[in-house]
């Protein structure tokens, strides 16, 4: 089927020259999977742009640029197109992901397994030629396994889904966090089940590694905070209410370690859980 995978790339105009040439990497291994029949779609944010239209050679590639900053937005455009471009499948794909040949052919064996593959925080991408690309079935929790772009979706399980604009990176979102956890439960509740097909521990995409500061964790408190209450009134269950006791006594405990700022995060899951 032509355009049979849709990848989604959401990124803005410095981060796309930035991972450019892991980005071309990680195209190139999708496309050879899916055997050229790929739809790429980059939705670049910002208005920090030159009408970039960047150069995929062969590759299937379509821009749109959009004012608006926030990660929500633009994969809710990545929906909309890949629905009227008529895909089957479609993948979520980060300007900082990478994507190898093994973690590549899982989803395509797999695809109609609802497959999901591990994400490694390295800057040393490395593929490791698995001869036998296995995996194993087991149902997730979507706060534990929250990265949406190791999951490949049948468009028709989620073409009605939105994520909440106002979640997720981005200077025009209200909370900085959260939106890869609340679509997740909501696509696992349409499918009335939380099963997947893991790939094996050797089977990854790459992400760079986090800074060791805790910046992100202060900059995702508030978000992680309201999203709990989301899904406390939303998704009510001893499992959810055990996750926000392990989530706000994680937080104290860091307090009493003295971490860095680790009183700051707790006071912006508090601000955000009630907000």
């Amino acid at each position: 089927m032509k355009n049979s995978l849709f990848i989604g790339l959401c990124t803005t105009y410095s981060d796309f020259y930035k991972y450019k040439l892991t980005l071309m990497e990680s195209f190139s291994c999708l496309d050879r999977s899916f055997d050229g029949n790929c739809f790429f779609y980059i939705v670049i944010q910002g208005d920090n742009f030159d009408n970039l239209e960047p150069n995929f050679g062969k590759l299937n590639v379509h821009v749109k640029h959009e004012s608006f900053l926030g990660i929500s937005n633009a994969r809710n455009l990545c929906i909309k197109k890949a629905t009227d471009v008529g895909s089957e499948y479609i993948l979520f794909h980060d300007a900082s992901i990478c994507w190898t040949e093994d973690s590549a052919k899982f989803i395509f064996r797999y695809k109609d397994d609802m497959p999901k593959v591990n994400i490694s925080f390295s800057d040393k991408i490395k593929n490791y030629d698995c001869p036998t690309l296995t995996g194993s079935e087991r149902n997730v929790n979507p706060i534990y396994d929250t990265y949406v772009g190791s999951y490949l979706f049948k468009l028709e399980d989620i073409s009605g889904l939105r994520f909440n604009l106002d979640f997720g990176p981005g200077q025009n979102t209200n909370f900085k966090s959260g939106e890869d956890v609340l679509f997740l439960f909501d696509a696992f509740s349409i499918r009335q089940s939380y099963n997947v097909f893991e790939a094996e521990k050797k089977i990854m995409i790459y992400h760079p590694p986090r800074d060791s500061d805790f910046s992100k964790h202060l900059l995702y408190a508030k978000g992680q905070g309201k999203m709990f209450r989301i899904l406390l009134a939303r998704f009510l269950s001893l499992s959810i209410v055990k996750d926000i006791i392990l989530f706000f006594g994680n937080a104290v405990f860091r307090c009493l370690l003295l971490k860095k700022n680790s009183l700051k995060i707790l006071l912006q899951r508090v601000t955000g859980f009630f907000s």
